[in-house]
C-alpha cells in the first residue's frame, strides 16, 4: 500500500501525465492537475509539467502558468507620456514592452501611416530577475500634437509586434478642445483578482478616453501567493496582468503611480530565498517595467513626476515613501524601501513643479494630484496632510486623486478638516482642495458583498460606494471640469460632480 502511494506521488512529482501530454502552452496552462493548480508550460524547453516537477529544465521563475503568459517575440505593451516642447506640452511617447529573451536591439518602427512606418527610434532594455522577462523602453521626441501615429515594436532578429496606433498628446492650445483620462487605483488580474468586471468597463469605455490614469497597486502580483502559496508567482502574475490589459495599454497611454503593492515581493518563496527576497524589493519591479516622464519633470525616478496634458497639469506624488513618517517609509512592509531622494527632496521637487504650473496657469488653469494612500478618507491620514495639504492649499491644487481603500469616496472642498459649503453636485471656484478615492477597481483583497462598515459621518463626506468602479475625469474646456464614477458591473453613474471657475 505504501509502496502504492509512494509510486503515485512519484509520478505527480516527475511527470503527471495530466500536464505532460499537452504540447503547446496555452493547452499546457489552462488544464488543471489533481492538485487544482495550473499545470506549468516550461519556454525553455517548450514542455508542460505539473508544479514541483523535478524533471523540469525551468527554474520557478521562468515556468509559465496563465495562458497570457505564453511566449510572443513582443508582449505587454504599454505606452506613456513623455517629453515637453518648448511651451511645457508633452512632445513624445515612451513604447514599452517585455520579451522572453533579451534582443540585439529595442527599436520602434513608426509614422502618421499604417503603410509607412518611415521613422525609427531606439533605446534600451533591462531586467530585475535572473531567468524573467526583459523591458523595453523606447521613448519617440517631437510628435506632432493631437496627431493619430502608427508603430510597430521589437528586434529585427527576433521579431516585431503586430502594427498599433496612438494619438499623440494634445497640446494646451484651447483650440484641441477638452479630453477624457480613466481614473482608478487598486486593480488586480483575472478572477482571482475580483477584476474581471473593471477589465470589461475599461474595454467598453476604451474609445471614450485619451489616457489612463492608476493611482498605484497595479496586478497585485504581491498578492499571487494567497492563491498559490506554495510555488513563486510573482512574475507570472506581473506579467500576466500586463499582457491582459495590453489591447488597452498599447493604444492609451498608461499613466501609473507607486502603490504599497508595488514595493516587494513577500511570499513564502520570495522571502526564504534571499535572491528573490533583494531583486524584488523596494518598488524595483515597479520602476524598471514602466517608464514614466520623470526625466522631463526634474524627478528622480517613476516615483514622482508631472506632465502637462490638454488644459491641465498633473502631478504624480509617491505617498510610500520619502516623507516624515511616510508608511513605508523604511520598510515596506517586510523588506528595507525608500531614499529615492535626499532628505524632503520629494517635497522640495512638488512644491517648484507647483510654483511653475501656477505660473502656467493662464495655459493649463486645471492641476490635479494623484497619489496612492488618501489624505481624506472616512478620517484623516496624519503623515500625508502634515506633509502635503498645505501645498495642495497654497497653490490651489483642484482635486487629490487616490486608491488604496478599496471602494469610492468623494469629498468636498477641505482644509484643515475645515469644509467649504456648495451644493453635491457642484464646486464653484473652490478655495480648498476635493478629495476622490477611487480605490474599488478590484483586486485579491476586495469584496463588493454588503455594505462595508465605511464610517460616512465625517462632515467633509458627500457620498460613498463599496461596489467595483471606475471613474473619468473630463476637463471640458479652462472653466469646467466634470467627475463621473461608474459601477463596473453596469456601467451605470453612482456619483457625479462638476467643478467650475
Amino acid at each position: 500500500m505504501y509502496l502504492h502511494l509512494l509510486i503515485i506521488l512519484a509520478g505527480v512529482c516527475v511527470a503527471s501525465p495530466n500536464c505532460d501530454s499537452f504540447k503547446d502552452c496555452s493547452s499546457c496552462v489552462s488544464h488543471s492537475t489533481w492538485t487544482g493548480n495550473h499545470c506549468r508550460w516550461c519556454p525553455k524547453s517548450s514542455d508542460c509539467h505539473a508544479e514541483g516537477s523535478i524533471i523540469s529544465n525551468c527554474d520557478p521563475q521562468e515556468l509559465i502558468s496563465n495562458v497570457d503568459r505564453c511566449p510572443l517575440p513582443v508582449e505587454q505593451i504599454h505606452i506613456a507620456f513623455a517629453g515637453r516642447n518648448a511651451n511645457g506640452d508633452v512632445n513624445g511617447m515612451t513604447i514599452s514592452w517585455a520579451s522572453p529573451a533579451n534582443t540585439k536591439l529595442s527599436i520602434v518602427h513608426y509614422g502618421l501611416s499604417e503603410d509607412n512606418l518611415s521613422m525609427t527610434a531606439s533605446g534600451s532594455s533591462s531586467k530585475y530577475l535572473e531567468k524573467a522577462t526583459w523591458h523595453h523602453h523606447v521613448t519617440i521626441q517631437n510628435l506632432k500634437p493631437g496627431q493619430t501615429y502608427y508603430y510597430k515594436c521589437g528586434d529585427p532578429d527576433a521579431g516585431f509586434s503586430a502594427i498599433n496606433s496612438f494619438q499623440s498628446a494634445k497640446g494646451s492650445d484651447p483650440l484641441f478642445g477638452g479630453f477624457k483620462a480613466s481614473v482608478f487605483g487598486d486593480w488586480g488580474y483575472s478572477k482571482n483578482g475580483h477584476a474581471i468586471s473593471t477589465r470589461n468597463a475599461l474595454q467598453t469605455i476604451k474609445e471614450e478616453v485619451d489616457f489612463v490614469w492608476h493611482v498605484g497597486d497595479i496586478g497585485y502580483a504581491d498578492d499571487a501567493f494567497l492563491h498559490d502559496p506554495l510555488s513563486f508567482q510573482y512574475e507570472n502574475v506581473y506579467d500576466s496582468y500586463m499582457q491582459w490589459i495590453s489591447n488597452i495599454t498599447e493604444s492609451k497611454p498608461y499613466m501609473v503611480l507607486p502603490g504599497n503593492h508595488e514595493a516587494e515581493c513577500h511570499s513564502p518563496a520570495c522571502l526564504v530565498s534571499s535572491s528573490l527576497r533583494d531583486k524584488l524589493s523596494n518598488f524595483t519591479a515597479y520602476n524598471t517595467r514602466f517608464k514614466m516622464p520623470y526625466e522631463s519633470s526634474n524627478g528622480t525616478s517613476n516615483m514622482w513626476y508631472s506632465f502637462n496634458y490638454g488644459l491641465a497639469h498633473f502631478v504624480i506624488i509617491d505617498s510610500e515613501t520619502d516623507y516624515i513618517d511616510a508608511p513605508e517609509g523604511k520598510r515596506g512592509p517586510v523588506l528595507p524601501s525608500g531614499g529615492f531622494g535626499k532628505t524632503g527632496e520629494q517635497l522640495e521637487w512638488l512644491e517648484a513643479d507647483l510654483i511653475k504650473a501656477n505660473e502656467e496657469r493662464a495655459h493649463r488653469p486645471w492641476i490635479f494630484v494623484g497619489g496612492h494612500r488618501p489624505v481624506y478618507s472616512d478620517t484623516t491620514h496624519a503623515s500625508l496632510i502634515h506633509a502635503f495639504e498645505d501645498l495642495f492649499k497654497k497653490y490651489n491644487v483642484d482635486i487629490y486623486f487616490s486608491g488604496h481603500e478599496h471602494s469610492y469616496t468623494r469629498s468636498f472642498p477641505v482644509y484643515r478638516q475645515a469644509v467649504e459649503n456648495f451644493g453635491k453636485d457642484c464646486y464653484t471656484s473652490p478655495n480648498s482642495t476635493a478629495y476622490v478615492v477611487v480605490g474599488g477597481a478590484g483586486c485579491d483583497e476586495m469584496t463588493p458583498e454588503g455594505p462595508d462598515g465605511y464610517d460616512t459621518s465625517a462632515d467633509w463626506i458627500v457620498t460613498h460606494d463599496h461596489h467595483f468602479g471606475t471613474g473619468i475625469l473630463h476637463v471640458i474646456n479652462a472653466s469646467t471640469v466634470k467627475w463621473t464614477y461608474l459601477q463596473s458591473d453596469s456601467l451605470s453613474v453612482a456619483d457625479e460632480f462638476w467643478v467650475t471657475k
